[in-house]
């Protein structure tokens, strides 16, 4: 398996979809498909994309997202629901109000629930991507 450390800002998550997050202590991963990347990315070397990996974010401090969730069919939606903000909750050693770290932010489709990640911000010490 390949991995790459870093290079967070070089990834473009819009049309990318994401599955629920796993935590274990304080590393949060997140597998995701659909993944492009700009040329500065060392993922470019083999073209821009589509990517698909685990998203893996070490000594996180906090984990945020808003998602807007669909009514019926992502594809074809009836509406939407109001947005409404998830807390992922992590290890009780840290200050509630301490965020240390990177902030990294990103966006993307959530498969369950059905939705429009609108905006996950994920404060980590550190971040990779491991590829499939």
């Amino acid at each position: 398996m390949r991995s790459v450390e870093d290079f967070f800002d070089e990834i473009h998550f819009t049309e990318c979809n994401l599955l629920a997050p796993t935590i274990a202590g304080d590393t949060l991963s997140i597998s995701a498909s659909g993944l492009y990347v700009f040329p500065e990315h060392p993922l470019a070397q083999s073209g821009p994309g589509p990517h698909e990996g685990t998203l893996v974010f070490d000594g996180v401090s906090s984990s945020r997202r808003v998602i807007i969730e669909y009514i019926g069919d992502s594809m074809n939606p009836e509406g939407f629901k109001d947005p409404r903000t998830v807390i992922d909750a992590f290890p009780a050693n840290r200050d509630p109000g301490e965020s240390s770290g990177i902030a990294h932010v990103f966006e993307g489709h959530l498969a369950e629930p059905s939705s429009w990640v609108d905006h996950w911000e994920v404060t980590a010490r550190s971040f990779k991507i491991v590829l499939r």
